[in-house]
């Protein structure tokens, strides 16, 4: 007979569900499919479904400023009688699980996602020239002005300091997620928008037909990404850059959501927190063939848009304002389609199959088939969780491998489009499990600048002891460097390697400069 298992589900848009009826949200895609297999029968208690679209990881004030205290916001009962399906930035993540609380007996599973609405989606890909206006400049300026007093890029310093800063939102919401008692704590991940599969004319076609419409109203989740990337765009040369900020907008987010969870939990001594990959192939973005992403224009599903503009009405007296109106009507758009979020249940049913359902020959299985090497690698597994036997599921199937190399002098990079464009080069990590593709974000060559190249491959579930070796290959054509500095290297999220990387330790291959490690 299936365990039986009682869920609570918080979060943003994506783990919501936007623009699904209730049967088709990802969680209850996966529960049906862990009931109809027989794994395990997982339930959510009515008023334990609080996911909010728009909802940030932490709270925000009425300047829709980032607020780091103790004390939730005002609306700390869940949705505020605002429908899930309708933008709200309140509650947060921190806010429904702070409401949650007084029922925390009640959840043996806990399943969230948070952190994409505290970057500013609106900010994403601009150019940060001073071309904006209204709601975007201001959106920008404090970014410019922060950038400016570090002497940095702003388009650097908002990848990188402004990531770290904002993103302290999900390392206290993991913090707040304790206080439900838990025994499992899925967090899920999200997925590029757009990426270099891409069609180039539907691209340009977005920026034409649809940037002008969503950057008058107020940006919420992944929407808003959309549309900010595509500002001061026009030309369809600029479509595959466009694409390729977007992929690493994705990439940048994603590696700061395994570290602060890989983080969290080498701290706590309650139970581990499992970071859940999609796993979208850059092939399923928006304007690919297949994709699972919701695409401008559309209604999606009619029935659930229906009832969205429905309920805005009833609850606020009238129609949206102008300006909100985009946000409202189409707030589906760019969120997982129906292919979409039945991925997001498929990962879901299976991330937690594999947590609850622990089985230690399984995974040891699952991290090599080859008996000289299981030892080893288990001897790694353990060292890295502190000898605990359940904390090998954390690395024994590698979703992410992320590289930050931090050099010893200024950097020279070539840079084509101007100081403002965004500075990416083609990288491949090869392994002995296949070659997986990137983009590497270039640091600014400003004096003041610390120069580094930092860069996220998205492996999507290899079995660790199917890699034996990093393999990093960057394109050097488009950059010229003292290869000496400070390398760190993660695997979801957990560090594997820190130390210093000398010049005769590259070696040049054709137009590539290559680093390889080997996996310990």
């Amino acid at each position: 007979m299936a365990r039986k298992l009682r869920a609570a589900v918080v979060g943003d848009s994506v783990i919501w569900g936007q623009g699904h009826p209730h049967p088709g949200k990802p969680h209850n895609l996966a529960f049906a499919a862990l009931r109809q297999s027989g794994a395990l029968d997982v339930t959510v208690p009515e008023g334990l479904f609080t996911a909010q679209s728009g909802a940030q990881a932490s709270n925000i004030d009425g300047n829709n400023a980032f607020v780091l205290g103790r004390v939730p916001s005002a609306a700390v009962v869940p949705r505020n009688a605002i429908s899930g399906e309708i933008p709200s930035g309140a509650p947060s993540a921190r806010d429904q699980l702070r409401a949650l609380a007084p029922r925390a007996e009640e959840v043996e599973v806990l399943v969230m996602d948070g952190g994409a609405n505290d970057m500013g989606f609106l900010t994403a890909g601009l150019p940060f020239d001073g071309s904006q206006e209204d709601a975007v400049a201001e959106a920008t300026r404090h970014i410019e002005g922060a950038a400016r007093r570090l002497g940095m890029d702003a388009k650097e310093y908002f990848f990188s300091e402004h990531f770290t800063q904002r993103l302290e939102s999900v390392t206290l919401a993991l913090a707040d997620a304790r206080a439900l008692r838990a025994r499992h704590i899925l967090y899920t991940g999200y997925y590029p928008g757009l990426s270099q599969d891409s069609r180039s004319d539907e691209v340009v076609g977005l920026l034409a037909g649809t940037a002008g419409v969503f950057l008058g109203s107020f940006l919420l989740g992944p929407v808003g990404l959309v549309a900010g990337v595509f500002l001061g765009i026009s030309a369809r040369e600029e479509a595959r850059q466009a694409a390729a900020q977007v992929e690493f907008f994705y990439a940048r987010l994603t590696s700061e959501l395994t570290r602060r969870i890989a983080e969290h939990n080498r701290r706590s001594s309650g139970p581990s927190v499992h970071y859940v990959n999609p796993r979208f192939p850059n092939a399923r973005a928006m304007y690919t063939r297949e994709p699972w992403v919701y695409e401008p224009p559309g209604p999606g599903n009619q029935a659930v848009r229906d009832a969205r503009i429905t309920h805005y009405r009833s609850r606020m007296g009238g129609d949206p304002p102008v300006k909100q109106r985009p946000t409202i009507y189409n707030a589906h758009w760019a969120h997982p389609n129906e292919a979409g979020a039945a991925q997001y249940g498929r990962r879901i049913a299976e991330e937690l199959d594999r947590v609850v359902n622990f089985s230690l020959r399984r995974e040891a299985e699952r991290i090599s088939r080859e008996p000289g090497i299981r030892a080893r690698q288990d001897r790694l597994l353990f060292s890295r969780a502190n000898g605990s036997v359940r904390a090998l599921m954390r690395i024994a199937v590698v979703e992410t491998v992320e590289f930050r190399l931090r050099f010893r002098q200024v950097v020279a990079f070539t840079t084509v489009g101007g100081p403002n464009a965004f500075r990416v080069m083609s990288s491949t990590l090869r392994t002995a499990a296949g070659d997986f593709g990137s983009r590497a974000f270039r640091a600014a060559s400003r004096p003041r600048t610390p120069s580094h190249l930092e860069v996220l491959f998205d492996l999507r579930g290899v079995a660790y002891g199917q890699i034996g070796h990093l393999d990093f290959a960057f394109d050097g054509q488009n950059m010229v460097f003292d290869t000496a500095g400070d390398l760190e290297l993660f695997v979801n999220g957990y560090p594997i390697f820190s130390g210093k990387v000398e010049a005769h330790q590259w070696r040049a291959d054709g137009r590539f400069m290559r680093f390889r490690h080997p996996l310990p």
